[in-house]
């Protein structure tokens, strides 16, 4: 269990720097950015389970996965999720289908092995050859 913003997150399983979290705990509840940041100081890989298709699930949850995939890409957190569709699919014709865009072509990013390189360079050199971060999830399960 994890404390964020006076509020305790359930982390279902960790087991050093990763996690597996379910998608309902993450983006149902009333999480935004910092809280995501907590996440990522915290756990270099996280496993996310069953992220839905997004298209009837409400604009805020859509807001949370944009946030928290922003937060994870820009921290160099490796992730891995199951999904019921690619990342392109996830989401279409919605009110935020044009910021989606972003967030699906981040998780295309993320899943290539070129992304997993340059995180680890990245932080080989901000940690002077410790690393914290790295990248690429698998989808869809």
């Amino acid at each position: 269990r994890l404390n964020i913003s006076g509020r305790p997150l359930p982390v279902p399983v960790a087991a050093g720097r990763a996690a597996r979290i379910g998608f309902a705990q993450l983006c149902l509840a009333p999480l935004g950015a910092g809280d995501y940041q907590v996440l990522a100081d915290r756990f270099d890989w996280i496993f996310i389970d069953e992220i839905p298709l997004l298209t009837d699930v409400g604009r805020n949850v859509v807001h949370r996965v944009i946030a928290m995939i922003d937060t994870f890409y820009e921290a160099g957190v490796e992730l891995t999720v199951s999904a019921a569709a690619e990342p392109d699919l996830l989401y279409t014709g919605g009110r935020e289908a044009g910021r989606f865009a972003r967030t699906a072509s981040r998780l295309q990013e993320m899943r290539s092995r070129n992304y997993a390189v340059e995180r680890k360079a990245g932080a080989e050199q901000t940690a002077g050859g410790d690393i914290h971060r790295a990248g690429g999830p698998g989808l869809p399960a």
